[in-house]
């Protein structure tokens, strides 16, 4: 009986092989994905499973392309952008930020006398600027400020 980790390596598994084909997207069918991991059609199936996997490796730039009434059905098809960014890198990002949000936070806190002596002068404000110009989803800017510390 296929499992959720056993949906996140063959769709894991099918972004590496469209990426080394130089595709810039994939559609994937939830039945044709959960047929090839084996135990679809049949009374035991894990469909929902198979649904859940597939909506959660969604990301920004990701489309719903088809979608049964029920959300948990076989005919559920969603085209995933290339390539993918891992997870590990997604989440060091989202650590970065909510660091600094909670830092900031805490700075608020701090009378402005404590401040202005924690300022430090080794702070290259021209490194920092694209990342609060802008948006902040520029995922660029951030990449060129940790590519060349």
């Amino acid at each position: 009986m296929p499992n959720s980790p056993d949906f996140r390596k063959e769709l894991t598994r099918l972004f590496q092989e469209a990426e080394q084909k130089g595709l810039d997207g994939i559609e994937v069918e939830a039945g044709k994905l959960h047929r090839h991991v084996g135990g679809y059609p049949g009374p035991n199936h894990r469909m929902p499973a198979c649904v859940q996997v597939m909506r959660s490796e969604m990301k920004e730039g990701d489309t719903v392309l088809a979608e049964p009434p029920s959300g948990q059905g076989a005919s559920l098809k969603i085209r995933y952008k290339l390539p993918r960014i891992p997870k590990p890198v997604e989440k060091e990002v989202h650590e970065f930020f909510e660091h600094y949000r909670g830092a900031a936070r805490e700075m608020r806190k701090t009378p402005i006398s404590v401040r202005s002596r924690l300022n430090s002068p080794r702070v290259d404000e021209s490194r920092i600027a694209p990342l609060v110009s802008g948006s902040w989803r520029s995922s660029s800017s951030f990449f060129q400020l940790v590519s060349s510390s």
